[in-house]
């Protein structure tokens, strides 16, 4: 149920409203890389492991890492909104807390291959930002005597969260880099079986610019160079 803010509690969100009402602010991170256990399984089928004179293709690959909406980030946080009127003016604010997944389109993966070098380059699909969770058991409002509907509440956090996210470049890179340690787990056993290294470019992705813009070849070892993350 929506409650309004108390006196005491939330006095101070007026004066602060123009400075706050569109920063939430970061409560926490939680990582959430998700390492497949189904499409491990199905890895030695696709390459043949332990033959290293087996060819791997774009084919196989996408096929090993195939999956829809692959969640790699998770935000919670908690923000200031705001119920406008026809002219844009304020008519209640609201408090809420809500939390935003990112992922990916495994579906959608492209890979260079350079037959020659051995070398596989994954080119991942852009970051989505899945529907946002907003807990309505901590929802609260000002003035306490507005006229609220729940529904178009929740709305109206969801879309304030949304428009929170997609300015925060540190949420996409967080859930790209912990994309490309999942492709890593995922292939960098099987294509090192098969002679092939995963090599990753300033290309690789195109929510990625924290990465260094040098290319990166894994050989199955952590040695991940983030001078360049914020």
């Amino acid at each position: 149920m929506v409650k309004s803010f108390s006196t005491g509690e939330r006095s101070h969100m007026t004066s602060q409203n123009k400075q706050s009402k569109k920063r939430p602010r970061l409560i926490g991170i939680v990582i959430a890389v998700v390492i497949v256990v189904a499409l491990i399984a199905i890895l030695p089928g696709v390459f043949n492991a332990g033959n290293k004179g087996t060819t791997v293709t774009e084919t196989s690959l996408k096929k090993a890492v195939s999956i829809n909406k692959l969640s790699t980030a998770e935000f919670t946080y908690e923000g200031i909104a705001e119920k406008l009127n026809d002219k844009g003016e304020a008519v209640y604010h609201i408090y809420y807390k809500a939390t935003a997944t990112s992922g990916m389109d495994l579906s959608s993966i492209e890979f260079k291959i350079d037959q020659g070098q051995k070398t596989v380059t994954p080119i991942l699909p852009e970051v989505s930002v899945y529907d946002p969770i907003v807990d309505e058991s901590a929802i609260e409002y000002l003035p306490k005597d507005a006229n609220i509907d729940l529904r178009e509440v929740i709305e109206i956090c969801k879309q304030d969260a949304l428009n929170e996210v997609e300015k925060a470049p540190s949420f996409k890179e967080t859930s790209a880099r912990n994309m490309r340690s999942t492709i890593e787990a995922l292939l960098v056993p099987l294509l090192e079986s098969n002679g092939y290294s995963i090599v990753w470019d300033n290309e690789s992705t195109s929510d990625n610019p924290s990465d260094t813009g040098e290319a990166q070849e894994l050989n199955g070892e952590e040695g991940e160079n983030n001078e360049g993350d914020q």
